[in-house]
């Protein structure tokens, strides 16, 4: 043959390249195929050895949570026994002397004591004046009727008060 490709075998109508070609693509694609499965079973391999070192974490944070718990524990208990000891000793109270000039405790009256006199708070001043906070003089520009406050500062509302007065 002049054209310099090989004729076709006999048996199956393919030339020997072909022939080559597709046993060569069988064995990849067989290849292939394991290569998929030795993945996947180092792939379950790594999850079991991830599912076991989170499972460790764990255990180990709850070993990390119980010794911390137990060294609070002592430490509040050192604290505790410092604190005892730094504390002053009580002392013991004194019995009340009966003075000659006072009636024994059977003899006395037994009137209710009269109660402590009550005080009132101070009552903020009625009328405006520079103690009263911006608030405050605000709250009472409002209930005056007064416009235009809510811009003015302390001094200016106080004055703007006393003139609308």
């Amino acid at each position: 043959m002049a054209s310099g490709k090989k004729a076709p075998s006999k048996k199956s109508g393919r030339t020997g390249a072909e022939k080559l070609t597709r046993k060569t693509n069988k064995k990849l694609d067989k290849l292939a195929l394991e290569a998929e499965a030795i993945a996947r079973k180092a792939a379950k391999k790594l999850k079991k050895k991830a599912a076991k070192a989170k499972a460790s974490a764990k255990a180990q944070t709850k070993v990390d949570k119980a010794k911390a718990a137990e060294v609070a524990e002592k430490k509040a208990k050192a604290d505790r026994k410092a604190a005892k000891k730094s504390r002053p000793a009580p002392v013991a109270k004194k019995a009340p002397v009966a003075r000659k000039s006072e009636a024994p405790a059977a003899k006395r009256s037994k009137a209710p004591a009269a109660p402590a006199p009550k005080t009132r708070p101070a009552r903020p001043a009625t009328t405006p004046n520079a103690s009263w906070t911006v608030a405050q003089l605000r709250a009472h520009a409002r209930s005056t009727g007064l416009t235009g406050y809510s811009r003015l500062g302390k001094d200016a509302l106080l004055s703007a008060i006393t003139a609308n007065r």
